[in-house]
């Protein structure tokens, strides 16, 4: 029997006495050090004509170990570790001021009527009429973005803009997609912008960027007006919210928590840090919803909350803790405040949507999911739609607590996008991350068309942004910046 059988039957099998040899497995390395000792050395001394005596590893092994040169080559590692350090820290940070500056070129266009854009839609009527019938799908127009862009872009008046992976917010023009300007931020610009009184409001910046900001541009000159800054990551959307005449910016900063800003001023009204925030907030009636997740790299800490503030002075309204990440804005129904629950860092199947009392914050209940669910949920006539990870597409009964209908789009691949709604044609449109864009009827779930582009009208890329509805025309954005105009013919 081998030496390693003994060993592991006399572990298993405590009456068998067997007494293995003990090898000095100790000395190994010591003998390893050695070897590559006595190879640099030689390598060395051969390279200046000299041959080494037998003696010489023990003497190069000697001058090394001593405290002197054992000092230096601590302070060595110290410095190169702090070189390191210190350029992973200037690398995540948000671009300098001065460059910023420096490299903006404000343009002026005073002709274009905008529209305040102050978040995300929460709730939409749901139309009586059937979904708009139609037979195929036409290309418009597809534009290239230098760079890609990783979330859906932003509707205002006649033009559109998209945060991109080149630093740039590109404003586009919904009729042909031509570049009508651009502003400067720098950093990766992650999140949807908004428009609010005639600015532009944006966020930057992916997990591992710090100290990141929330820019306020003048959409009338061009001209970056002010900052905001934050000590984390400002890559959810900022939010505009209004109760009892006063306005604010909400914007959330990752581990740095939340931020109530006057927009006006961007000087902070409150701050709160209870945990990581991703996910934009909702405003309803003078409260603020908003969810945390799980660090990306924590393996310890195992805590994520659905959380409401007072909107005035962000005094803790209720706080619940949920049994996963809350990595999208919550959706507020008449009588519910319901969180989205999934993991994006970490490999897990648990998902779902936990709904709460939006008043006392009381547990109602909640729909568990097969994946993770990652979609922003929105409301269609007091029901919950979201997707999830595995591709899903869902619609809660909010009444009957339990899911009217899945779509389950059976493709390969983690989707991250979210399901967008078209009130005048009464359809649903949801972007997949490799195989085009589904169209659904929202009442049953059921398929209405599956459009892939043709060879001709250019490859579909990596997608992870929803679609944005554009008078009843569809516009997607990929992350090899593929911008397109879709039309239902």
């Amino acid at each position: 029997m081998e030496t390693m059988d003994i060993l592991v039957m006399s572990y298993i099998n405590e009456s068998v006495e067997y007494i293995p040899l003990i090898v000095p497995t100790v000395l190994i390395p010591f003998t390893m050090l050695s070897v590559a000792i006595s190879v640099v050395a030689a390598f060395i001394a051969g390279l200046f004509g000299i041959k080494l005596k037998t003696e010489g590893p023990k003497q190069l092994l000697e001058i090394l170990l001593k405290p002197k040169v054992l000092l230096i080559a601590l302070i060595v590692n110290i410095l190169v570790y702090g070189g390191y350090k210190s350029y992973q820290y200037v690398h995540n940070l948000p671009s300098f001021e001065w460059v910023i500056n420096k490299q903006h070129q404000p343009i002026p266009l005073a002709e274009v009527n905008y529209s305040e854009l102050l978040s995300r839609t929460n709730k939409s009527q749901e139309s009586n009429l059937l979904p708009k019938s139609f037979n195929s799908i036409k290309q418009q127009w597809k534009i290239k973005l230098p760079m890609g862009s990783f979330r859906t872009g932003a509707l205002s008046g006649n033009s559109l803009f998209f945060g991109a992976d080149d630093g740039y917010i590109h404003e586009l023009s919904t009729k042909d997609g031509q570049t009508l300007r651009k502003f400067f931020i720098g950093t990766i610009v992650t999140p949807s912008p908004i428009v609010f009184n005639g600015y532009l409001f944006a966020g930057e910046g992916t997990h591992d960027t710090h100290h990141a900001r929330i820019y306020k541009i003048n959409l009338a000159t061009g001209e970056h007006e002010t900052r905001y800054s934050t000590k984390g990551h400002t890559e959810g959307q900022p939010v505009i919210g209004k109760y009892q005449g006063r306005t604010l910016l909400f914007a959330v900063a990752g581990s740095d928590g939340i931020h109530a800003i006057d927009p006006h001023t961007m000087k902070q009204v409150w701050h709160q840090t209870p945990g990581h925030m991703d996910a934009a907030v909702r405003v309803d009636h003078g409260i603020v919803y908003v969810g945390t997740g799980r660090e990306k790299g924590d393996n310890q800490k195992h805590r994520s909350y659905a959380i409401a503030y007072e909107f005035m002075t962000g005094k803790e309204v209720w706080k619940h803790e949920i049994p996963a990440s809350s990595w999208m804005e919550p959706a507020i129904t008449s009588q519910y405040a319901c969180f989205i629950m999934g993991e994006i860092y970490f490999e897990t199947k648990l998902g779902g949507v936990n709904c709460y009392d939006k008043v006392t914050g009381e547990p109602q209940f909640s729909i568990l999911n097969k994946s993770p669910v990652i979609g922003i949920p929105f409301v269609l006539d007091e029901d919950i739609i979201f997707s999830d990870l595995s591709g899903q597409v869902c619609r809660i009964d909010t009444s009957k607590r339990t899911k009217k209908w899945c779509f389950e789009s059976k493709l390969s691949g983690k989707h991250m996008t979210s399901v967008s709604y078209d009130y005048e044609t009464n359809i649903l449109a949801y972007t997949t991350a490799n195989k085009g864009i589904i169209f659904l009827n929202p009442s049953t779930g059921k398929l209405l068309h599956h459009y892939l582009p043709s060879v001709e009208e250019g490859q579909w890329e990596k997608t992870y942004a929803s679609p944005i509805s554009v008078e009843s025309n569809w516009v997607t954005v990929d992350i090899e910046g593929n911008v397109r105009k879709l039309s239902l013919e």
